[in-house]
């Protein structure tokens, strides 16, 4: 069977949209929990694993704003198989955090590459040059980055190409400010590219599911929220579209969940 789309709720960033409402998607209310934003607390943590447990990966995942791009690592520590990671964003997340038992949306990734054996090759897509060369240990052999500045050139097409199952991960701060409004420094991505390079993968991997994060803080001013809003919903809509399609036509890992 499918795997099931799933939508959650922790800074109710979602609550004034639409592209979810009437599709296969369920949502999951995580306003009340406790330690969140930016960095996971231990016992959210817990709840948050055991929650998804059931779920399995093979699904379309939203996890909200960037502040809470932790949860690709929650999702990711259920594959046991060996497998690959493309990771569109304009961050590293590689940071090194300061307490080494501190789960954030700025060193998930880090935390995946030591910590998880059977991921085996990284494919990060975005980050501007100048973030990369601070990296601290930046595992060469198994990452792979693709700069701001070397996005556009065609040998992306050649890391697409590969035997290890993969799980998607899109921060849309990757994109330009038409496609995306977010709590982050954004880059220039089109909603073209980025179908490009998912296309890509796609049809060359089989997909252990995707998730996709980055929504507009709040401002205070009503026009430009509602502004924000809708662009982010308007981009939600279409990549959702785009991979549900692909879900349904057999690309997605089946769940073994009954």
């Amino acid at each position: 069977m499918d795997s099931r789309n799933i939508l959650f709720h922790f800074s109710g960033a979602y609550r004034q949209q639409d592209f979810y409402k009437g599709e296969d998607i369920e949502e999951i209310d995580c306003e009340h929990l406790q330690g969140t934003s930016c960095c996971l607390d231990r016992k959210t943590r817990e709840w948050l694993e055991e929650r998804i447990e059931a779920e399995g990966t093979g699904g379309i995942h939203f996890l909200d704003s960037g502040n809470y791009h932790y949860m690709t690592r929650l999702w990711i520590e259920q594959i046991t198989q060996p497998f690959d990671l493309l990771v569109l964003d304009h961050h590293t997340d590689m940071d090194v955090p300061m307490l080494k038992e501190l789960l954030t949306c700025g060193s998930w990734l880090r935390d995946a590459v030591e910590g998880q054996e059977n991921l085996k090759e990284v494919y990060l897509i975005g980050p501007e040059q100048k973030d990369v060369d601070r990296i601290e240990d930046c595992h060469e052999e198994r990452m792979h980055i693709i700069t701001q500045e070397q996005m556009h050139q065609e040998s992306r097409r050649k890391k697409a190409e590969g035997g290890r199952p993969i799980y998607i991960s899109i921060d849309k701060d990757v994109m330009g400010e038409q496609w995306a409004r977010t709590a982050w420094t954004q880059g220039d991505m089109t909603l073209e590219e980025m179908c490009g390079i998912l296309d890509d993968f796609i049809k060359k991997r089989e997909v252990l599911g995707v998730d996709i994060c980055g929504e507009a803080p709040r401002s205070g001013n009503v026009a430009k929220e509602s502004l924000w809003r809708n662009i982010n919903e308007k981009t939600n809509d279409l990549l959702f579209e785009f991979l549900e399609d692909y879900k349904k036509a057999g690309f997605f890992e089946k769940s073994m969940i009954q």
